[in-house]
C-alpha cells in the first residue's frame, strides 16, 4: 500500500485550479485529495470511499454553494463529517446562511497554512462532540422504541412501523398480514408462581418469538401479555402457517428451567384483502380472531 493510499481522504469541492492548486500545497502531505468540480459532484455522493473531511469553495458555478452544503448534510454517511466553507471573509451574509446548513467551520481567503491546520484543529474537536451527540441520540431513540422487559418493539414502535409497512403494501399492491398473539392463562400464572416468574415467561416468549420470524417481520408487545406480528410480503395462507408453527413451537418448548410449566398461545391472524384496510383494522380483525381462538378452547389459531 502506497502512502497516499492510507492517508485520510479529503474531498475539494471547487471550479477554481488556483484554489485547487493552493489547497494540495497545503494539505497533500496530510490527506489523499480528492477534487470535484460543483458540476460533478453527485458522482462523489455515491463513492465508496470514506471520505474524512470535506472542503466547499463559496465561489461555485454550476451549483450554489450553499446547495451543495444543505445536499451533504442530507446525506447520512456525510451527516457528521467536517465541512469547511472557503469564502471572502466580507461576506458576512454567506457565513449566516452557511452555518444555518451545517458547516463546521471557514476557511477565509487568502490561504494561509497555518490558519488551515488551526481550522483542522477545531473541526476535529467539533465533529468528535457531534459524533457523541448522536450515539447517544440513537440510543435514546433505540429505548423510546422497544418494551424495557422484553427488547420488542413497544406499541408505539409497532404503530409508527406497521403504517408504513401497510402503506408499501397498498403502493405495491403486495400481501401483509398480522397476528395477534396471547398467552393462555397468564394471569393464573402470575397469582401462582408471582409476578417476577410471570416476567421471566414473557422475556422467554419473545425470545422465541424473535427466533422464530424473518429479520423482517416486526414483533411487539401490544400489552401485558398479547403481542403483535407484522408479517410483510405475506399471503393470509402463509400467515396461517407461520401461526400454526409458532403455536406449535410454543406448546412444545419449555418455557422455565426452574418450573415445569406448559405454555400455550391463542392466536388470530387477519390479512389484507382487495379493499383497503387501516392498521386499526387489521389489529380489530386480528384481536376478533384471536379471541375465538380462545373460546374455541385456546392453544388454536383463527382466521
Amino acid at each position: 500500500m502506497n502512502k497516499k493510499s492510507s492517508l485520510p481522504a479529503l474531498l475539494l469541492i471547487t471550479d477554481s485550479p488556483r484554489t485547487k492548486t493552493s489547497i494540495h500545497k497545503i494539505l497533500s502531505t496530510d490527506f489523499e485529495i480528492l477534487i470535484s468540480n460543483s458540476k460533478a459532484l453527485p458522482f462523489f455522493l455515491f463513492f465508496e470511499k470514506r471520505i474524512n473531511l470535506i472542503i466547499i469553495d463559496a465561489k461555485t458555478k454550476f451549483t450554489p454553494a450553499i446547495r451543495l452544503c444543505e445536499q451533504l448534510r442530507l446525506i447520512k454517511k456525510f451527516s457528521t463529517i467536517p465541512v469547511l466553507f472557503l469564502m471572502s471573509k466580507k461576506d458576512l451574509t454567506l457565513t449566516e446562511e452557511a452555518i444555518r446548513t451545517g458547516i463546521t467551520n471557514f476557511l477565509y481567503r487568502p490561504l494561509k497554512k497555518e490558519q488551515v491546520q488551526s481550522t483542522l484543529l477545531l473541526a476535529k474537536s467539533s465533529i468528535k462532540k457531534a459524533k457523541i451527540m448522536v450515539n447517544k441520540s440513537r440510543k435514546l431513540q433505540k429505548i423510546a422504541a422497544h418494551d424495557p422487559l422484553t427488547n420488542l418493539y413497544n406499541r408505539w414502535a409497532l404503530y409508527e412501523l406497521a403504517t408504513k409497512e401497510l402503506a408499501k403494501a397498498h403502493r405495491n399492491k403486495e400481501p401483509l398480514s398480522l397476528l395477534m398473539i396471547d398467552l393462555d392463562h397468564f394471569k393464573k400464572i402470575n397469582d401462582q408462581y408471582g409476578h417476577l416468574f410471570g416476567d421471566s415467561i414473557l422475556k422467554n416468549f419473545a425470545n422465541l418469538l424473535s427466533e422464530s420470524l424473518r429479520s423482517y417481520d416486526i414483533a411487539a408487545r401490544f400489552g401485558g401479555e398479547e403481542f403483535v406480528v407484522i408479517l410483510p410480503n405475506t399471503s393470509p395462507e402463509n400467515a396461517l402457517l407461520v401461526a400454526e408453527k409458532l403455536r406449535k413451537k410454543t406448546e412444545i418448548s419449555p418455557c422455565s428451567k426452574d418450573i415445569n410449566i406448559k405454555l400455550t398461545v391463542s392466536i388470530g391472524v387477519a390479512s389484507l384483502s382487495k379493499d383497503p384496510a387501516t392498521l386499526q383494522e387489521l389489529i380489530q380483525r386480528a384481536d376478533t380472531s384471536m379471541y375465538e381462538s380462545k373460546h374455541a378452547g385456546r392453544n388454536k389459531v383463527s382466521s
